[in-house]
């Protein structure tokens, strides 16, 4: 298995951090409800979040925190709207952001790919 592989399967077991760098999830939802955290440390400057959700049954949410708390951005996906976006946030704050995401009875397809420097 490589590298990519082996920490896509350590982020389905647990929730996923990164400190600065790269963080790359990609699953494969089956009927699944689950709650999970993803956390990146980010250096000022600019970060990059790629977020991806196509289902065939269920729904997803998520809200992406900066390091005070705030809510920088959130959203919501079902069969019917499914959802994928870049944002790129310059000047983004140092610290360690979050990303929540929850999905219910859900399948389909989650990617994550998330970069800060």
């Amino acid at each position: 298995m490589s590298r990519l592989g082996i920490a896509a399967v350590l982020c389905l077991l647990a929730a996923c951090s990164s400190a600065g760098g790269r963080l790359t999830n990609i699953l494969t939802l089956s009927g699944e409800s689950w709650g999970r955290v993803y956390t990146l440390q980010v250096e000022k400057g600019t970060m990059l979040l790629e977020l991806g959700i196509g289902l065939e049954q269920g729904s997803a949410s998520w809200s992406l925190r900066d390091p005070s708390g705030r809510e920088e951005w959130a959203g919501q996906a079902t069969p019917e709207a499914p959802f994928h976006e870049m944002r790129r946030f310059r000047d983004a704050l140092e610290g360690v952001w979050q990303l929540e995401v929850a999905v219910s009875a859900a399948t389909g397809s989650l990617v994550v790919d998330w970069s800060g420097t």
